[in-house]
């Protein structure tokens, strides 16, 4: 998989998880778009290697190896402008409050979700200026 792979699976993920949306498919809806937010950091990531450089550091491959949106956004070397972008925008920082909780493991879960609650998901990842996946995708 290289970053162009992310790339498309990150706006494959975002088409799935609105057309879930729309079909009132609302946990299905907002756990897709955690991926989009997932995919679009590791391709960032995935830009800071180059197709030749093998074998990367054993230690970055294991942090690879997560979901946790935290820990990639410092993977992907994003972490100082993203407290700053947030520190200047509460609405960004609102939206990472909403987006930064987000787990592969609400594939198991069985609570519902509402239908604002999907679509405050889907705010927080898309709005214009202050989503986090617009903000993250600035920057790819």
């Amino acid at each position: 998989m290289n970053r162009a792979d992310l790339k498309t699976l990150t706006a494959l993920r975002v088409a799935e998880a609105k057309a879930l949306l729309v079909a009132g498919q609302y946990a299905g809806s907002r756990y897709l778009m955690g991926y989009a937010v997932e995919f679009a950091l590791k391709s960032i990531v995935a830009q800071g290697y180059k197709k030749h450089d093998f074998p990367p550091p054993r230690k970055v491959v294991d942090e690879l190896y997560t979901h946790d949106l935290n820990k990639l956004i410092g993977l992907a070397g994003l972490q100082a402008a993203f407290q700053s972008a947030r520190n200047a925008n509460a609405t960004l920082e609102n939206h990472w409050g909403t987006v930064k909780v987000w787990t592969e493991q609400w594939r198991y879960s069985s609570s519902p979700v509402t239908a604002v609650q999907a679509q405050d998901f889907h705010d927080a990842c898309l709005k214009r200026t202050t989503g986090v996946l617009t903000w993250i995708k600035a920057r790819w």
